[in-house]
């Protein structure tokens, strides 16, 4: 296996090297120094030497000198291996010295390899005798200055596109609007290659002309620009950029606009270099820079090193890679800031939505507030509310729901001309609003009006007169809408506040169902309140009629007991006069029919005591309510057979004649109902009194009734219930099949009357499905 000794200050250069030698077998010995490689190759048994020329301390030719001046190591074979741009003078100096190769960086594989090949199959270098005469190290110190010089001259070159490159690193990664992307990067880039012209185009997705698509130039005109935008032909190179991924280069006759396909008053360049833009994904768009032939002319004190190319404007393949890895870079930049684009559009559109759901969100707690707000006082009218603090309770949650300072309800008075103030609420130090007011025009437009009427700066309103009151109390913007009645409104509710804040549409429909609901709650007490009117009025009739019947009940039982009773006792005795002095002769004719007549009287009377009695007892009037009750008790065991008791417990003294005469009707139409329907064997009647309450409680053992499913429209039951109702009583009845029945009355002891009582609706008769069963 050979052996091969590279030396080489560059360690990327002896890596390479290194690498190319040993793929194809051969044993590679490293050295940094010419020093360093002398001693190797005195000493490690070395096959070839490749070395640099251009080193610190001791160049390529020294140490080929030093070699050959060694009896051990002057015939090996040595090939440089340089960077040299005076590759001629190179070559000759080499041969000068003993060499017979020489190999450019960076240079090929193959190449390489097939030197190192031919200067294995010598020997030894064919001898060449060391020179020291002047003219050689004068010719070599002459060539290493112009090395020295151009490697220091394309260092720096290199060291200033680095630093171009970096700086177009640092703009792609800082920019994050596209648009200042592209520019930066058009001027930065055209620096860097040293062109005069440059333009850069990206199409993000399909190729149209859309707001997308953005061209930026420098160098060149805004038509230019323009016409570059539109480009669209097939025959363009910029055409072939997007479609193929190469870069394109020419220089000359061949980079002229119409051989280039670029617009035709493009300038005229000398060189034209095109790489597209492209991701490891797909390809944006295309960038190109150009020269013209007066850019890199040969000036006056120019470097002489300076490769023709460079002379004559045209691009190099330094340029070229250079110019795809800026398009690269470019690509990546504008995709990421496209992304921040999109994704800075996308979180604005999104904040959008959050800001509106928020907004929705808040509208809705708003609105759900407002509807809680309003089935509240709609289950309050619902509940028959008083008025006053119905009206109180809802403008003080209308001016809290509605963040208002000043809410009222006015009522229209029946002159029309006037409103006066039943209910009104303000926070803070308000003075209260006055207690009547004119009815001016916006009052009459606001009864007229269907929908509510918004004033937003009364400071500026031009539709009505100036409200002082309202604009003295520094209540700027207010809310009103009408109360509608029939057949006229009832009034208006105004909603005020000091800010001219806009009331918006979810609070003018809140304003407008309270106003609705107010409305109907006032149409609903007018309604309530004729409905009692005419319910108290049919009570007086029906307590007048009661007190007429009873009276003229009286009046005619003390009519036929006194009068016709006294006339019949009157007859009686005139026949039983005549009876006695009849003489013989008619006796036996006359006196059986003066005996059927006193008969027929004796009946009559007692006919005639028993129509008094039923019309009206007269043990209620001369022995009171007790002894009528245990009377009647009797007459009913008597009649039906039932037996019945009577417990009573009361001072029967102090009772008026109506509240007797009510109980013993309500006690013969519960005895009356007792023997038509019971089938009763026990009847008990207890009388007391309690709680100021006179109280009668009849129960039987009958087969009872099923209450709940009983109506009482029945003319007794409606009887009974109203006699307790117009004393301010009531009436209950508790009852079960097959476990008989109780009645309870309980009347006010007092003539004061319970409104409680007086419900139209029969709340007075109040069921109890137990059951009391008798002993």
């Amino acid at each position: 296996m050979k052996r091969i000794l590279i030396v080489d200050d560059i360690p990327v250069s002896r890596a390479f090297m290194a690498t190319v030698l040993e793929s194809e077998g051969y044993e590679t010995v490293e050295a940094t120094t010419g020093e360093e490689g002398l001693g190797r190759a005195a000493n490690e048994g070395i096959d070839l030497v490749i070395t640099d020329i251009v080193m610190p301390a001791m160049d390529g030719f020294e140490f080929v000198t030093r070699l050959r001046a060694d009896p051990a190591t002057a015939g090996l074979p040595v090939v440089f291996y340089s960077g040299v741009r005076h590759e001629q003078e190179a070559r000759v100096l080499a041969r000068t010295c003993g060499v017979s190769h020489l190999i450019v960086k960076p240079g090929e594989a193959a190449t390489i390899l097939g030197v190192v090949r031919a200067a294995l199959s010598l020997n030894q270098e064919p001898a060449y005798p060391p020179t020291s005469s002047f003219s050689f190290d004068r010719e070599v110190q002459r060539l290493l200055g112009d090395e020295l010089t151009d490697a220091m001259a394309a260092r720096e070159a290199t060291y200033l596109r680095l630093a171009g490159l970096i700086e177009i690193g640092r703009a792609l990664s800082s920019h994050r609007d596209p648009r200042l992307l592209l520019q930066s990067f058009v001027t930065m880039a055209a620096d860097v290659l040293g062109a005069s012209m440059a333009a850069v185009r990206v199409v993000r997705g399909a190729r149209t002309a859309s707001a997308e698509d953005s061209v930026w130039t420098v160098g060149l005109s805004p038509e230019i620009r323009d016409a570059l935008a539109c480009e669209e032909r097939q025959e363009s190179v910029l055409t072939r950029l997007l479609a193929r991924d190469e870069a394109i280069s020419c220089s000359g006759a061949q980079s002229t606009p119409d051989r280039l396909g670029l617009p035709l008053e493009h300038p005229v360049p000398t060189a034209f270099l095109g790489v597209p833009v492209r991701t490891t994904e797909r390809i944006h768009g295309w960038f190109y820079a150009a020269r013209q032939a007066s850019e890199h002319s040969p000036e006056p004190g120019a470097t002489p090193g300076c490769p023709d190319s460079e002379r004559q404007g045209k691009f190099s393949g330094e340029d070229e890679r250079l110019a795809v890895t800026m398009a690269r870079q470019l690509a990546v930049a504008y995709d990421n800031a496209w992304l921040y684009d999109q994704l800075k559009q996308e979180f604005a559109r999104v904040q959008i939505e959050v800001d509106e759901r928020r907004r929705a969100e808040r509208k809705l707690k708003i609105r759900v507030r407002q509807l809680a707000t309003l089935e509240q006082l709609s289950e309050r009218a619902l509940a028959g509310a008083e008025w006053q603090p119905f009206l109180r309770e809802t403008v003080e949650r209308l001016t809290d729901v509605l963040n208002a300072d000043c809410s009222t309800v006015h009522e229209l008075l029946p002159d029309d001309t006037h409103l006066r103030r039943v209910a009104g609420y303000s926070r803070g130090c308000h003075p209260p609003p006055p207690e009547v007011v004119d009815v001016d025009a916006e009052v009459l437009f606001t009864l007229r009006s269907t929908e509510p009427v918004y004033i937003p700066d009364r400071t500026t309103e031009k539709r009505f007169a100036p409200n002082a009151d309202l604009l003295a109390r520094e209540l700027q913007s207010s809310l009103s809408v009408a109360i509608q009645g029939r057949p006229r409104p009832y009034g208006i509710l105004a909603v005020h506040r000091k800010a001219s804040a806009p009331f918006d549409e979810g609070e003018h429909k809140f304003i407008q169902s309270v106003a609705n609901l107010l409305g109907t709650s006032a149409r609903r007490r007018r309604a309530e309140e004729r409905l009692r009117s005419s319910h108290q009025q049919l009570r007086e009739l029906a307590s007048r009629l009661q007190t007429i019947r009873e009276e003229e009940r009286t009046h005619i039982a003390r009519e036929i007991h006194d009068e016709l009773g006294q006339s019949l006792t009157a007859l009686k005795l005139e026949v039983s006069w005549l009876r006695t002095r009849l003489t013989c002769e008619h006796v036996e004719f006359l006196k059986p029919k003066t005996c059927s007549m006193s008969h027929l009287i004796d009946q009559t009377i007692q006919q005639v005591r028993k129509l008094s009695t039923e019309l009206r007892p007269g043990v209620l009037d001369h022995l009171g309510l007790v002894a009528t009750v245990e009377w009647q008790a009797e007459e009913f065991s008597n009649r039906t057979g039932i037996h019945c008791t009577v417990k009573a417990d009361i001072d029967d003294e102090g009772l008026s004649d109506q509240r007797c005469t009510a109980l013993f009707r309500i006690l013969q139409e519960t005895l009356t109902n007792v023997a038509r329907h019971a089938r009763a064997t026990k009847v008990s009647i207890v009388l007391r009194q309690e709680s100021g309450n006179l109280t009668l409680e009849v129960k039987d053992n009958g087969q009872g009734f099923d209450v709940q499913g009983t109506s009482f429209t029945s003319l007794g039951l409606l009887g009974m219930r109203e006699r307790a109702l117009l004393l301010g009583g009531e009436l209950q009845i508790s009852s079960k099949k097959e476990h008989g029945c109780k009645v309870t009355v309980r009347i006010p002891c007092s003539s004061r009357m319970r409104s409680a009582r007086h419900d139209a609706a029969g709340k007075a008769v109040t069921s109890d499905p137990s059951c009391h069963d008798l002993d």
